[in-house]
């Protein structure tokens, strides 16, 4: 799960890839209720899986767009499931609609929440 952008949250997940990247089969990476961060972490994060070919996101500004792209040369290519709910935003919405646009075997799961709403009932007297 990953509940922020921080300076150090690349360094995470680049360490959990590098040691277990040759046995993984498939990967969840949740960013349910994490209201974003540091754009600069999300591209981190999008370079460990995109070579530099793809496009990670645009930026535009009133009289132009800047194409951010990949700045690595590998690629993964097993299942990624990207969950998210009402509570992404910011960065990680970028890194999901990343995946969606660019990853060919990626599953975009949106988690609801389900509030309980009480029903009033009423009794004979």
């Amino acid at each position: 799960s990953l509940d922020g952008f921080s300076e150090t949250t690349v360094e995470q997940v680049k360490r959990y890839l590098d040691e277990f990247d040759s046995s993984v089969t498939s990967l969840v990476i949740d960013v349910r209720d994490n209201l974003g961060g540091q754009l600069s972490q999300a591209r981190k994060i999008l370079n460990l899986f995109f070579d530099k070919k793809t496009v990670l996101f645009q930026i535009k500004s009133h009289d132009k767009t800047v194409k951010i792209k990949g700045s690595d040369n590998k690629t993964r290519n097993y299942p990624v499931a990207v969950i998210i709910n009402n509570s992404s935003a910011s960065a990680s919405e970028v890194v999901a609609a990343c995946f969606k646009d660019n990853y060919n075997n990626v599953y975009i799961v949106r988690h609801m929440h389900l509030f309980y709403l009480p029903i009033p009932m009423t009794y004979p007297l």
